[in-house]
């Protein structure tokens, strides 16, 4: 409580509010308090079950064909931008839902 709680609140709310150098300031105050393991530095402490791939073979209408070739082709080519991929995927899903 206290202190410590109104420090977090007014981080919170500066990162909302997208203020000048709340994004490093919320990444500074996080890096001391989470951290990213790899599943081969864990797998002695946890157990993990084998990964699965299934894959599924669709048939895409012209519009979906559209989609796939010109907006998840090349995000999907350029694999270091997740951010691409994480937005295109949605819009491909629209597509196929509700075409234009």
């Amino acid at each position: 409580g206290g202190l410590a709680e109104a420090g977090w609140r007014s981080l919170v709310i500066a990162f909302q509010s997208k203020r000048r150098g709340a994004a490093a300031a919320m990444h500074h105050f996080l890096r001391g308090k989470l951290w990213r393991q790899t599943k081969a530095r864990v797998l002695g402490e946890v157990s993990l079950p084998p990964q699965r791939v299934h894959t599924l073979t669709l048939e895409l209408s012209p519009v979906e064909r559209w989609y796939y070739e010109n907006l998840v082709l090349p995000a999907a080519k350029s694999r270091a931008d997740t951010h691409a991929i994480s937005t295109v995927m949605p819009q491909l899903k629209y597509a196929c839902l509700a075409p234009p």
